[in-house]
């Protein structure tokens, strides 16, 4: 969930609570969904991933007093900017980032610099796919 303010956060969650209180036939599944995709994302966040409804009062009632348990909260950026996702899961997404790897220097530079971010933390290469002519993309291993 996200809010304005840090004030406005608590208060929605207290809300949120009460919602669920009053509409117990609701997933806990349902309810996430609902909030990430139709909902402005607000510079003041909060995320938690409940066992259950119960785990789901625990924390919203938690966050509305101040005192989160099991709940991230931090701040977001006032602005952010579209993030184009190439997950290469399965036949139809083979290739699909690298044409517009080799034919555009702005999104080479841009998925370098996320691979740069991204290896450090991970035992494989983000771009291990060869450049035309055999060279590697990316930084070297």
């Amino acid at each position: 969930m996200s809010a304005h303010s840090a004030t406005a956060l608590r208060t929605q969650a207290g809300r949120l609570a009460a919602h669920l209180r009053a509409h117990p036939e609701l997933t806990t599944t349902d309810v996430a969904f609902s909030l990430a995709t139709t909902r402005a994302a607000a510079r003041h966040r909060a995320a938690f991933v409940p066992a259950g409804p119960a785990d789901a009062l625990t924390a919203l009632d938690a966050l509305a007093d101040g005192a989160p348990l099991d709940a991230a909260r931090g701040r977001g950026p006032a602005q952010s900017s579209p993030v184009f996702v190439f997950p290469g899961q399965g036949w139809q997404w083979a290739g699909m980032a690298v044409r517009l790897y080799d034919t555009a220097p702005v999104f080479a530079r841009a998925l370098d610099e996320c691979a740069a971010a991204l290896e450090p933390h991970l035992d494989f290469r983000v771009l291990p796919f060869p450049a035309r002519g055999g060279r590697r993309r990316g930084r070297p291993p």
